[in-house]
């Protein structure tokens, strides 16, 4: 049972903060929670995590950069943490081509957003990625484990976290603060049976889905397969098949405008 109280001076001494919401009730109650789960529970750290800052994309730093809406060849392609909806997903992206080498991003890391009003989204590299890199904002975090389902899952815990307040009340600073990997350990994460974290990572990644519609659809059979598809279709998948029926449309928009002949096909 839950039962708040003052922080003393020990729990202070221990925490080494007073510009923080860690001594509050809410705070307090949620953490609980966790920390009294029945199959136990590890900070974020001593899970196997850890982290590393993106490279700083100033001109100071990099000297030389030019910057495009579009791939060009040899670009770096930027996830920043600012385009990250709170849902996990890319906004959008842009590119970057500078001779500075970059930071790159890998299979199963977690892009965090340290900084600002969007301290705390989070986004997974869910495919292997050589050219994907982020800013000093973006921090990566780190699975250690190489385990994909489970960086998935503190992701989804993660956007669960800071939807109730908890990585604000971790946080510090003004103007949206930050969330500084030196305050990662202060963040508990439950040790879910793996047959209930792999019912939370389907909602977002389910890797037994395949997009039949670039295969199988044409205009007769289009809107039954979407819709069967996104019956199942994970966060990820679904922010896939937006963005590539999105350009689909597009390019049979621009085919009318210019009086070609609009194809009809998925592929």
């Amino acid at each position: 049972m839950f039962d708040f109280s003052f922080p003393g001076i020990g729990e202070i001494t221990a925490m080494e903060r007073l510009d923080t919401g860690l001594y509050n009730e809410e705070f307090k109650k949620l953490n609980h929670l966790v920390l009294n789960y029945k199959y136990g529970s590890k900070n974020l750290i001593s899970r196997g995590f850890t982290w590393a800052r993106g490279t700083s994309l100033e001109n100071d730093a990099i000297k030389t950069r030019i910057d495009s809406d579009v791939y060009i060849n040899g670009f770096y392609e930027l996830v920043l943490p600012t385009h990250i909806s709170q849902y996990g997903f890319v906004e959008k992206s842009f590119f970057i081509g500078t001779p500075t080498k970059l930071k790159t991003i890998s299979k199963g890391d977690i892009i965090f957003g340290g900084e600002g009003f969007g301290k705390g989204r989070t986004y997974v590299v869910i495919e292997d990625s050589k050219n994907v890199a982020t800013n000093y904002h973006g921090i990566r975090i780190i699975n250690e484990n190489n385990d994909l389902n489970e960086s998935i899952f503190i992701r989804c815990f993660l956007a669960f976290w800071r939807d109730k307040g908890m990585i604000d009340y971790i946080g510090v600073g003004g103007s949206g603060g930050h969330c500084a990997p030196a305050y990662f350990h202060l963040i508990e994460t439950p040790l879910f049976p793996d047959k209930k974290m792999r019912v939370i990572v389907k909602l977002y990644h389910n890797d037994s889905l395949n997009y039949k519609l670039t295969t199988e659809a044409n205009l007769n059979n289009f809107l039954q397969l979407d819709n069967d598809y996104n019956k199942l279709a994970g966060i990820y998948e679904l922010d896939k098949s937006a963005k590539l029926l999105k350009n689909k449309l597009n390019e049979a928009i621009d085919n009318i405008i210019n009086d070609n002949p609009v194809i009809t096909s998925f592929l």
